[in-house]
């Protein structure tokens, strides 16, 4: 006790401003997740390749928030260093979430790469497929971790003093190998495969499409590359938010020692936590249907009853004798058709033409 409140009595401001950051991450993170769940359950977007695993990093995420941070908080904030359960527990719940996350991303762009290049073929994934990749993510996450529960290193507390870790500074051998392999296969790794899949999306972009329905190819091309770029861009905000974390680990297997201070030592443990928010903020800038579809969910637009004018042209071709003779006729009808109210001004007439 008297070592927690070491640690602790001089660092009063930093720990508040560790704990409404917490906060934060913590309300944001759960409540866009549970919207993004919401929106992803809907018609428009479940027949799509990407959404079961979109909801996977949704679900993980929620997890997370709820099992795995609030008990090392609940150790902070009585000022007390966690518990060894409660180490262990967040420590291996941390790890593996954030690795499965990681590994899902790294599916999402092998998903993307091979729907864009089969764009022409029926390129949708069974409900088992999607049951193995989900479930591969999460063995992947839990056979990185296992070890420590095995004997092979252990789960400490961080040089920050607010959360739980693998002993990065372990100084035998066989922590070393440990450090080294789980920053390679969680981190490293899935970067390769996320930067060889894009290059061959890039690649595949520049080339002709391959012969077909034009028209068909063209809008489902459309449609996928903006998949291609919401999913690059959630990779690069995880990469981003997991690449300081992993270089710090990195530097403290390599010295033997911690190589920054108390309260630095957090910030890379915060940009990591903080990945739980990225997602759902990715989805409503760059995702217009998914903005729609939470629009609607919030009820923050309203769709009214509008006419909408339908124009009917009749041709009628005579024998070739009395083409001279073709006439038209014109006929009108309305029909009712729910559109929201914003976008009324953009009501385009529907006109069908009937050769006869």
């Amino acid at each position: 006790m008297k070592q927690s409140e070491d640690i602790f009595s001089g660092n009063k401001s930093g720990f508040l401003a560790y704990g409404l950051v917490m906060f934060f991450i913590l309300t944001i993170g759960f409540l866009g997740n549970v919207l993004t769940l919401f929106v992803l359950i809907r018609p428009e977007h479940r027949r799509r390749n990407l959404t079961p695993l979109m909801i996977n990093l949704a679900l993980a995420d929620i997890f997370i928030i709820i099992f795995g941070y609030p008990l090392v908080i609940q150790a902070n904030i009585r000022g007390n260093l966690p518990e060894s359960s409660h180490c262990i527990w967040g420590a291996f719940v941390n790890g593996t979430v954030g690795i499965a996350c990681i590994f899902t991303l790294t599916e999402m762009s092998v998903v993307s790469y091979i729907g864009l290049k089969q764009v022409n073929r029926n390129s949708r994934f069974s409900a088992r497929q999607n049951v193995y990749l989900i479930g591969a993510s999460w063995m992947y996450g839990g056979l990185c971790m296992l070890p420590p529960l095995l004997g092979w290193n252990r789960y400490v507390v961080s040089a920050s003093r607010l959360s739980c870790c693998p002993d990065w500074v372990g100084r035998s051998a066989a922590d070393t190998a440990y450090n080294l392999l789980l920053v390679f296969f969680g981190f490293f790794i899935p970067i390769v495969a996320i930067v060889i899949c894009y290059y061959k999306i890039y690649s595949l972009v520049r080339r002709n499409i391959v012969p077909g329905n034009l028209e068909v190819q063209l809008r489902q091309r459309s449609s996928r590359i903006k998949l291609v770029r919401i999913t690059a861009t959630s990779v690069a905000a995880v990469m981003l938010s997991w690449a300081p974390y992993s270089f710090v680990s990195l530097a403290a297997t390599f010295t033997g020692k911690q190589v920054i201070e108390l309260w630095e030592a957090e910030i890379p443990e915060l940009l990591a936590k903080a990945s739980v928010v990225y997602n759902p903020v990715i989805y409503v800038i760059m995702n217009s249907q998914f903005r729609a579809s939470l629009f609607r969910i919030l009820r923050l637009r309203r769709r009214d009853t509008v006419p909408l004018i339908v124009t009917t042209y009749r041709y009628s071709v005579r024998p070739s004798a009395d083409r001279r003779h073709n006439n038209m006729e014109q006929s009108r009808g309305i029909s009712l058709l729910k559109i929201p109210s914003t976008a009324e001004s953009q009501i385009l007439r529907q006109v069908t033409f009937k050769n006869m």
